[in-house]
């Protein structure tokens, strides 16, 4: 008799180890993805929050549109990546508010509130933003793995695109966020923003510094839509990353190659023209308030052939 409440005990106690949540922010997943509607969502094995990359001195996390139903407690989840990963905020405020919010999409997620929390989310992202450009311009190093977790978080269960991103295409498929652009305008990280078919994958436009001035949703002879993501300031950071969808569906990222020599030319600003797909060095004239060619020859023009889009110019 008293071996069968022994070992009656030992069982309990076993469940009850099983149950224990206090591991919450390693997700263990049984598949590699997870049915979602007709999207499939990227919930990885044993996602590891040390699953990071190092561009330069800044430290990123590898982006992906992960599944956020399979951690059962946000607070804990987001504690854990913060034990490991500084929160870069200016301030003890700026940190509190990120926390309130991290909660606040729990409660929603659970339907224990009724609206999403647009913005506490959008003022999130610009503290988030605002102390990674200070720590970065203070000390070398700054550490982006909680802040692009914390993205990835907002905008997966985001219903609405507006509050995450500065820019965003007529369509409302595609946004843009400048990610620490609050302090002395430099360095910029920016982010896009894609519709799925529940809230929107986030992944990194480019390398450090890719500042995004412009987005241009743009459409070829078939109908194909493509979103040019551009920054036409000047010479220096005149970059440009084109997406489109591929066959199934999904955005992918077009690299046609972006190499030119600027002809040694006076101009005020360089224009780019969405009806015809190219760049012109102009010069502003003062007595009409238009913009005038100085080159016979558009600087580059964008062909759109699908994947195999690319950028041409006799500037070379």
């Amino acid at each position: 008799m008293k071996k069968n409440i022994m070992f009656a005990i030992i069982l309990i106690l076993c469940a009850c180890k099983s149950n224990k949540t206090g591991g919450d922010a390693l997700v263990e997943q049984d598949s590699i993805s997870t049915e979602l509607n007709d999207d499939k969502i990227s919930a990885l094995t044993n996602r590891n929050i040390d699953d990071v990359e190092i561009t330069g001195e800044v430290l990123h996390t590898r982006m992906t549109y992960f599944n956020f139903d399979s951690v059962k407690n946000l607070v804990s989840f987001f504690e854990e990546i913060e034990l490991k990963h500084e929160i870069i905020v200016f301030c003890e405020e700026d940190k509190s508010t990120v926390d309130r919010c991290i909660l606040q999409i729990d409660k929603y997620r659970k339907g224990l509130c009724k609206f999403y929390p647009d913005t506490l989310v959008y003022k999130s992202l610009s503290y988030l933003g605002h102390g990674a450009a200070y720590i970065d311009n203070h000390r070398p190093g700054v550490d982006l793995t909680y802040a692009e977790w914390f993205m990835m978080l907002v905008a997966y269960y985001s219903p609405d695109i507006t509050c995450l991103v500065n820019m965003q295409s007529p369509d409302h498929i595609v946004g843009v966020r400048n990610f620490g652009h609050e302090y002395n305008h430099n360095p910029w990280w920016s982010y896009l923003f894609v519709k799925r078919t529940k809230g929107y994958e986030v992944r990194a436009i480019g390398e450090d510094c890719s500042l995004i001035t412009k987005l241009y949703q743009l459409e070829d002879r078939n109908h194909r839509k493509y979103y040019l993501c551009s920054n036409n300031d000047y010479e220096l950071s005149f970059m440009h990353y084109l997406y489109t969808f591929d066959v199934n569906g999904k955005l992918i990222e077009v690299k046609p190659e972006c190499k030119i020599r600027f002809p040694n030319v006076q101009y005020d600003e360089i224009y780019f023209s969405p009806e015809h797909l190219e760049w012109s060095l102009c010069k502003l004239n003062k007595k009409t308030g238009k913009l005038v060619p100085v080159t016979e020859k558009p600087l580059m023009k964008l062909e759109l052939k699908g994947e195999d889009s690319f950028f041409s110019s006799s500037f070379r």
